[in-house]
């Protein structure tokens, strides 16, 4: 089975896998991408899964049911609306191009948010779960509801590819220096970040033994973020907590991004 991570829209991934002619796309929110990699390498679409029911990732279904009419669209109950065609939930097992694609339920993004978990390849599409070196904006769910996701996702084999739906990389990595700015690993990995960014802006996918090093919604029961973020270690403070403090962290921290870039521009 080969993979393919496609950039669209403003910063999303979608992603195609085939195998022997056919192909299986993930959250296309956009058709037009789909059909250049389905035509450049003559594939035929046999299947849709879709992780949440957001625009971004849906946005290119009605087209893609145009051109393959029968395909099954494969999502949550939450995305029955969205062109979904076959409702799954949790521990559901999906079978198609002789690989078995495992539901997770992993709310806290949305409250139906579900990724698919390939075992014999190792690869997890998490949509807007987690990302290299972060997580999702907690939109629908509760602080609790996204760390249970997480902590599903950190309990997967270390070697998985953690295949998310959005390019973020940079930033989290900037606010996880803004925590831990003397971190040998973090520093390493945000210069190798820069220098392919300035020859392609396709970043490589990592895989979950990485993310533990450089994520720090991994690293909620690191007393070194428990330092940094002014909260002493003791019995009673749970990971949750912190998790719940890094989150509005982070948030606070995009804010300021996102206002500072305006004002400059």
């Amino acid at each position: 089975m080969n993979i393919v991570k496609i950039p669209a829209l403003k910063d999303n991934y979608i992603w195609i896998l085939y195998n022997k002619g056919k192909g299986l796309v993930i959250d296309p929110g956009d058709a037009s991408p789909v059909f250049y990699i389905l035509d450049k390498l003559h594939l035929t679409l046999i299947g849709i899964l879709l992780t949440h029911y957001h625009t971004d990732h849906v946005g290119g279904i009605d087209r893609l049911k145009k051109a393959f009419p029968d395909i099954p669209v494969y999502g949550s109950y939450e995305t029955r609306h969205t062109g979904a065609t076959r409702i799954v939930q949790d521990g559901n097992i999906i079978r198609i191009m002789d690989h078995s694609f495992k539901v997770m339920h992993l709310p806290g993004h949305t409250l139906g948010h579900i990724g698919f978990f390939c075992d014999k390849e190792k690869w997890l599409f998490c949509g807007d779960t987690l990302f290299t070196a972060g997580c999702g904006k907690i939109l629908e769910g509760t602080p609790q509801t996204m760390y249970n996701s997480i902590i599903k996702i950190n309990s997967l084999p270390l070697d998985t590819l953690i295949c998310s739906s959005h390019e973020y990389t940079l930033q989290n990595l900037k606010f996880a220096r803004t925590l831990l700015p003397e971190d040998n690993i973090l520093l390493s990995f945000e210069k190798k970040v820069k220098k392919i960014l300035n020859h392609s802006k396709i970043l490589p996918t990592t895989k979950l033994f990485l993310e533990r090093k450089i994520n720090v919604f991994l690293r909620c029961n690191d007393i070194e973020i428990y330092k940094k973020i002014g909260i002493n270690y003791t019995n009673i403070i749970q990971p949750i907590h912190i998790f719940t403090h890094l989150r509005k962290m982070k948030d606070t921290f995009v804010m300021f991004l996102f206002t500072y870039s305006i004002f400059i521009f």
